[in-house]
């Protein structure tokens, strides 16, 4: 681990995991009910997904909205997943992208996208249920759950995205502004790593 890493995760562990240990809580006085249906609508997008395994791939199909379907594509799926609750979600990889918020770790529902070099933009959406998987619609294999760290680390991977209507948390926040911070402390390490002499030019041998 570098010193960089650890600052880093220093700094990480100081705001997941608060003195004494415990965790971040979000409060719930008069908010309870808000956050009660965001978790029901959580819970209803990935229970609608979960519905659909097994489901086969189309590209492209099409179907209209609150009607039973029998095939799928990732957008198509995610697109009906939101608008049943019902919340509003464009159809498309890419356009899901731009209408959503990003964040730095997903919950239930939230949706991960993957780049695509054939199209040249956003070419693939997965829901996550919250318990370390995703739910998609996959050429070749149909409607499937796979687990997260399947794809987080593939190099077409773009991160994760939330519906703009569901607030990001303060806590999120400064996760997010931690992670732009570590990829800072990344680069100075890296340009200091490039300005530095090599052991033989500081001793000024030849």
């Amino acid at each position: 681990m570098t010193w960089i890493d650890w600052i880093y995760r220093m700094l990480l562990g100081a705001i997941t995991h608060p003195a004494g240990g415990v965790g971040v809580v979000a409060p719930i006085g008069s908010s309870y009910s808000v956050e009660a249906e965001e978790l029901r609508k959580r819970a209803a997008i990935v229970a609608f997904c979960r519905a659909q395994l097994g489901e086969p791939y189309v590209y492209g199909t099409e179907h209209p909205l609150g009607e039973p379907a029998d095939d799928w594509d990732c957008s198509e799926l995610s697109h009906h997943a939101y608008n049943d609750i019902p919340m509003e979600m464009p159809d498309g990889a890419r356009f899901q992208f731009n209408f959503c918020q990003a964040v730095p770790f997903g919950l239930a529902g939230d949706l991960h996208f993957l780049w695509s070099d054939k199209l040249g933009c956003i070419g693939h959406v997965m829901v996550d249920t919250g318990e370390g998987t995703v739910i998609h619609a996959v050429s070749g294999r149909g409607v499937v759950e796979d687990p997260l760290g399947r794809w987080a680390g593939h190099a077409r991977y773009r991160g994760c995205r939330r519906h703009i209507e569901i607030k990001i948390s303060e806590h999120e926040l400064r996760l997010q502004k931690l992670e732009d911070m570590g990829d800072i402390l990344h680069q100075i390490a890296a340009a200091v790593g490039a300005g530095k002499p090599s052991p033989r030019s500081r001793r000024g041998g030849r």
